[in-house]
């Protein structure tokens, strides 16, 4: 062999045995771009609340873009480190707030679910909070989309991994979401004794808790207005407002303790718009317009930092939808603030479902505000108006109820929706459109869970459809009717011997004989 052939077979060598080197170094190279892009996004995806609605959403998918990018290159590098697996789940972590940020809920459960494998391949990669609050995230979205009993899953594993009540104001704040998710899923699967008394364990454990930072009492509000639905269901009582009255109170002490903090001015607005609505329910009108008008205050100062945020222009959407409705119940020379109030809601929420299309609670403060609008409509006779804002109102919840699955309580809202159309239609004597609105609203009710408020529009439903038969002078049709409602009990004994709108069947014999034989709830 010359010399120069030597020369180069020994290149070729050295070429060869030093390609994997190099191969690794560059991914290694990449791997180390993609976590660090893990966590450049992050901080990008917060700056999207800074932009305009204009130049929103060429942003939103260029970052969608980059997400998607990273999470391969991090999927990509194999290597097993103990290193690599805790920058890995760290990455992951960070590519999972951030899909969340952009509305990519699948995407976020599935980076959540990466940041655990790397975890399980490596016990030392998160600590027992990280992982708490991973399998809380993951069951977040999970309820978001319905499936009650992987979140329950998520909630317990939790749980598991926080080994008892909180040592740690961090540790705190996970243990207390844990409670409430839990609560959440016995809630969804309607039994509300068993979230009342999870509730009832975490308020202990909170109220145990030293405040600190604000955090204890951020919790603990929360928790309150979680408790006060699991107390009354869609009822309410004057327990229920004493609990909502505490969330508020806790809600200002944490934004006392640090009045910039935005989580904590939101939860102050949330829990008094939530105070706000039970006390309309209440018939206390002037206390609801006084929280409003604090609500809107905080609204205010929160639009001055952070003027194109989604979730604090949601919060100044539905604090004006509830001061224009206590308005509205208020009457008087109010009336016409309130109508304007409700326009520039609903003007402002379907900006925000623009710009968040598959958003939730954007969507449902969209639904609230067109049922203010209806209902300030009928108040000021206004009809036709009324008719095509209820029309409006119900195929929005209609559309909620298609995305979110089995959520009682907002299948119980599309239910009082149609219940509101057919009243409206009837009011216009438009029977033919009202009969189906009723009847299907019925046979909705039917197969919700019985609590106090839904009975009573179960109850007007029925009456509504009764009316529709007496209006055509079909008493043949409103007697059949009549019985098969007392069959199926969504009468009771006392509303078949009060009803006014009853009056004209109750000299008939078969009056007579239908309620002898009713079974329906006493």
């Amino acid at each position: 062999m010359t010399p120069r052939r030597a020369l180069l077979l020994l290149v070729v060598v050295a070429v060869l045995g030093a390609t994997p080197w190099v191969l690794g170094h560059l991914d290694a190279t990449r791997f180390h771009e993609a976590v660090a892009s893990a966590t450049t996004l992050l901080h990008e995806t917060k700056a999207l609340d800074t932009l305009p609605d204009t130049t929103f959403a060429a942003r939103q998918r260029a970052l969608a873009q980059t997400a998607r990018e990273t999470r391969k290159a991090l999927q990509e590098f194999t290597r097993q480190t103990e290193a690599v697996q805790r920058a890995k789940a760290t990455a992951f972590l960070d590519l999972a707030e951030v899909n969340l940020r952009l509305d990519a809920w699948q995407q976020s459960e599935d980076c959540l679910l990466l940041a655990r494998s790397a975890d399980l391949a490596d016990e030392r990669a998160l600590d027992a909070t990280q992982r708490a609050r991973c399998e809380l995230e993951i069951g977040a979205l999970r309820l978001r989309n319905g499936r009650v009993d992987a979140a329950m899953q998520s909630a317990e594993a939790a749980t598991e991994l926080l080994t008892g009540p909180p040592t740690d104001d961090a540790t705190c704040v996970v243990w207390a979401r844990a409670r409430r998710m839990t609560a959440e899923c016995h809630l969804r699967r309607r039994d509300r004794e068993l979230a009342n008394a999870t509730l009832q364990t975490a308020e202990t454990e909170l109220g145990k808790w030293p405040p600190h930072d604000g955090r204890r009492d951020h919790e603990l509000a929360a928790t309150l207005m979680l408790r006060a639905t699991a107390l009354a269901g869609a009822d309410l009582t004057s327990a229920t407002e004493q609990l909502l009255r505490r969330a508020v109170l806790a809600a200002s002490a944490a934004h006392r303790v640090d009045p910039r903090n935005t989580e904590f001015a939101l939860g102050l607005t949330a829990s008094q718009r939530t105070l706000g609505h039970a006390l309309l329910r209440l018939d206390k009108p002037a206390a609801a317009i006084e929280l409003a008008r604090s609500a809107l205050n905080t609204d205010q100062e929160l639009r001055l930092r952070h003027p194109n945020a989604p979730r604090t222009r949601l919060a100044h959407v539905l604090d004006r939808a509830l001061l224009a409705e206590a308005l509205g119940h208020a009457g008087g020379q109010e009336s016409a603030t309130a109508r304007r109030l409700a326009a520039e809601a609903r003007q402002d929420s379907e900006a925000l479902v623009k710009r968040c299309p598959g958003d939730i609670d954007v969507l449902l403060a969209r639904a609230r505000t067109l049922r203010v609008q209806a209902f300030l409509a009928s108040a000021a006779k206004d009809l036709t108006a009324a008719r095509e804002l209820h029309r409006e109102h119900t195929m929005a919840r209609h559309d909620i109820t298609t995305r979110t699955g089995n959520h009682a309580a907002h299948f119980f809202a599309l239910s009082q929706a149609r219940v509101e159309l057919g009243r409206c239609l009837l009011a216009l004597g438009d029977l033919d459109a009202a009969a189906p609105a009723l009847g299907g609203a019925l046979l909705e009710l039917r197969e919700l869970p019985e609590d106090p408020a839904m009975e009573r529009v179960r109850a007007a439903a029925a009456l509504l459809s009764i009316t529709v038969s007496i209006r055509r002078a079909d008493l043949d049709g409103a007697f059949a009717e009549l019985e098969k409602m007392t069959a199926a009990g969504d009468l009771t004994r006392a509303q078949l011997d009060s009803a006014p709108e009853l009056a004209p069947l109750r000299r008939d014999p078969r009056f007579r004989r239908i309620r002898a034989s009713s079974n329906g709830r006493k």
